[in-house]
């Protein structure tokens, strides 16, 4: 029952962690994001996860490559713009970012409890979600060249086409 009323690919959800900015690199000219969860996702009775346990925890097989920090490259009037940006949406931290990975299911493997995906969107924003720090790129990461849903432009996180899953 439960696998005809499943959602079947293609769709997209969205996956929120929160992380601190480093020291910024003036010899890099940016700011160095951990984006190592991305690899390490996993679903869970209908929730993201980052923890892997036993039991029906579905795999999220990233059809794309990341690597574990990126650099968010600014330069130095910029971060400094975008560091004030971050202090007046902090919460908990000074120097404290929620980094939105948008993802793109594109093929389900219910037997093997597998879900490949693609990154649609990286997105930087201050810990509340309010303003927009920076927009990675993502069309090098994927492996595939075209995307098979459509992307209407909206905004992930204020989208009711998107699940959102906040994990702190």
């Amino acid at each position: 029952m439960l696998r005809k009323i499943a959602p079947k690919p293609p769709y997209q959800f969205a996956y929120v962690y929160h992380t601190d900015l480093p020291e910024y690199d003036s010899s890099r000219q940016g700011f160095f994001v951990d984006t190592n969860f991305l690899s390490n996702v996993y679903l869970e009775n209908g929730a993201v996860s980052l923890a892997r346990s036993l039991g029906s925890m579905v795999s999220l097989v990233a059809d794309f490559h990341v690597e574990p920090q990126m650099l968010l490259p600014l330069d130095e009037k910029a971060a400094r713009k975008a560091l004030e940006t971050i202090r007046n949406g902090s919460v908990m931290s000074p120097r404290r970012v929620t980094v939105l990975a948008v993802f793109e299911a594109v093929d389900a493997k219910p037997d093997l409890l597998s879900l490949r995906t693609r990154l649609k969107q990286l997105l930087i924003y201050d810990e509340k979600m309010e303003t927009e720090v920076y927009s990675f790129d993502v069309t090098a990461f994927n492996n595939e060249d075209k995307s098979t849903a459509a992307n209407n432009g909206d905004d992930p996180a204020k989208s009711s086409k998107f699940l959102a899953l906040n994990i702190q």
